[in-house]
């Protein structure tokens, strides 16, 4: 539901508040509730206590953007009743409130205000170092300055958040820079990669900066596999050796055993 806001004998109805990204086009719009006859739209930035023009419309001279607007600012007017302004490429100092007036002679002006909220998002900065090769540690960083502040977290590659340490630096006129410092050993379990993950109403889709971990224990588990599997295969032909091995020896002697039993029954043949 949008806000009413009261001139003279009328109400004009507008959004309180209008959410734009950096760089992007904006527009911000005012439409008269009561039906008037109105001779006049103008369009107002107020800073501070300062209130500047910014574009005009009138039946008798039409549309009339102001300088330093032309090249940014578009009014369009739909009826007298109904105007807008499109603001191409907003800026940071674009933000503030901004104020619509419907003038009719000699009665007066009917107002309404909406205010401009610019979102701020500068670059991702990430960087690595593995700081402990013996241990093999390493030391994760990413940040990255908005307005307003950014969010910053980490997650594996099987979504799990992970905790880091945290800092927030107010650099004034609301942007804040995070810092997000990540420290993982190999024996805290996380394989393979991570994911830094920054989250801010000026970006459509969070964003994400890819880790590679590359530990030299990181086949550790498969080494250990390997050598087990090894380990069986040379134990399985040793074991077959021997049963090999009693096999053929069990089976010499019985040979043996034959023979001589052979040899005393023929023995009594022989003897004079």
């Amino acid at each position: 539901c949008l806000p009413r806001l009261s001139g003279f004998a009328a109400v004009v109805d507008t959004s309180a508040t209008v959410d734009a990204r950096l760089n992007e086009d904006v527009e911000l719009g005012c439409r008269l509730q009561e039906s008037k006859s109105i001779n006049q739209i103008t369009w107002q930035k107020i800073t501070g206590s300062a209130v500047n023009n910014l574009a005009t419309y009138s039946e008798y001279f039409g549309a009339k953007v102001l300088e330093p607007y032309e090249q940014r600012i578009n009014i369009s007017t739909a009826s007298l009743n109904v105007t807008s302004i499109r603001i191409k490429g907003v800026r940071s100092e674009d933000e503030g409130c901004y104020r619509c007036l419907f003038s009719e002679y000699p009665t007066g002006s009917v107002t309404g205000k909406t205010c401009l909220v610019v979102h701020e998002l500068y670059d991702i900065t990430t960087k690595s170092s593995n700081i402990s090769a013996t241990e093999d540690t390493y030391f994760l960083m990413c940040s990255a300055t908005g307005k307003p502040a950014p969010e910053v977290f980490w997650r594996t590659s099987e979504n799990k958040t992970l905790t880091a340490e945290e800092q927030r630096t107010d650099n004034g006129n609301g942007r804040v820079t995070v810092i997000s410092n990540l420290t993982l050993k190999y024996s805290d379990g996380v394989y393979g990669g991570v994911d830094c993950i920054v989250k801010h109403p000026a970006l459509q889709n969070a964003e994400s900066r890819h880790f590679v971990l590359l530990y030299e224990k990181t086949d550790e588990p498969a080494k250990k596999q390997g050598s087990y599997l090894v380990e069986v295969v040379i134990f399985s032909i040793f074991g077959a050796v021997v049963l090999y091995c009693i096999y053929r020896y069990k089976t010499k002697g019985t040979n043996i055993h034959k023979e001589m039993m052979e040899r005393n029954q023929c023995g009594p043949l022989f003897r004079v």
